[in-house]
Order: structure tokens, then C-alpha cells, then sequence
């Protein structure tokens, strides 16, 4: 069974929520809504040991965002 930490990257085809509001924010479009989708999709992941060690290392909502709907208008 693989770890929930193997599949972090993999839930935002490889690119972090940060990035994804980056590219938002340097586009010609303005953002109207955005919606962000938290969790796990191992129950009882947020306690494992894997977890504690990469919230050390990244944001935990890097490490909990696993999908997102944005709404942009053209400005």
C-alpha cells in the first residue's frame, strides 16, 4: 500500500497550490473565486509519522490541498 506522503505532488498533477495562485496572479485575468479542496485521501494519514516529518519541511497546506476550482474573469 503506498504512503499518502508518495502522492502529495501527484493530487495537483505535480505542482504545488502555491504555484498553481502564482500562475493566477501573473495572468491577465482577475480571480473572482477560489475554491480549495483539504484532506487526505488515506484515512488516518494526518497522524502518521510520514506526515509529521514533511510538515517540518513544507506548509502544511501544501501538504493538505487536493484540489482546487478557480473561477477568473478577464480583466
Amino acid at each position: 500500500m503506498p504512503n499518502e506522503i508518495d502522492h502529495i505532488l501527484d493530487s495537483l498533477n505535480g505542482w504545488t497550490a502555491r504555484q498553481f495562485s502564482e500562475v493566477f496572479e501573473g495572468s491577465e485575468m482577475s480571480l473572482v473565486t477560489k475554491d480549495v479542496l483539504r484532506g487526505f485521501t488515506i484515512p488516518g494519514a494526518e497522524y502518521s509519522k510520514e506526515f509529521s516529518l514533511a510538515k517540518s519541511r513544507f506548509p502544511e497546506e501544501e501538504l493538505t490541498t487536493i484540489g482546487m476550482i478557480v473561477n477568473l474573469r478577464k480583466k
